[in-house]
């Protein structure tokens, strides 16, 4: 009896490790092709003030910033409401980004999000740690546009 249990113990174990075996395989490689063919932009969390950066964008590349103005309470969440509205479709392969605006989400004084917007080749740049990725968006979409405009009226007037 004993003999018998202790092999069917065996013969269960090395059951599990076959199927674990089998399983690990599979999930590295979905694991290693969503990093290799995309970006998944961040999710955007609580944040507490938005800075939105205007770019000369009348150059071949991002231009120098022409000044920047900071949002705070309610014009932030607003803000951050549009963003989160956003849809990205995958990566872009543009070779242009000339964008007009940059913006930094904010979160307990640390910048969470920090991203160059382009409409002109409907494409985001996220500047993360170490990398950049560049993202295309629904550009010519209501919220997009929503998106363009209320940038804009950060710096009119």
């Amino acid at each position: 009896m004993r003999a018998s249990g202790r092999l069917l113990r065996i013969v269960f174990a090395v059951a599990l490790l076959a199927a674990a075996g089998t399983l690990l395989p599979v999930q590295a490689k979905r694991r290693s092709t969503t990093s290799r063919n995309g970006f998944h932009a961040p999710v955007l969390g609580a944040i507490d003030r938005v800075e939105v950066l205007s770019i000369d964008d009348s150059g071949q590349d991002i231009g120098p910033v022409n000044g920047a103005r900071t949002l705070k309470g309610a014009q932030a969440q607003r803000v951050a409401t549009i963003w989160r509205k956003q849809r990205f479709i995958g990566p872009s392969a543009s070779a242009c980004h000339q964008p007009p605006f940059a913006v930094k989400f904010y979160s307990g004084g640390k910048v969470v999000l920090h991203a160059t917007v382009c409409w002109g080749c409907s494409n985001i740049s996220f500047i993360v740690p170490r990398r950049e990725y560049r993202v295309k968006f629904l550009a010519d979409s209501a919220n997009g546009q929503l998106l363009y405009e209320t940038f804009r009226k950060a710096f009119a007037g």
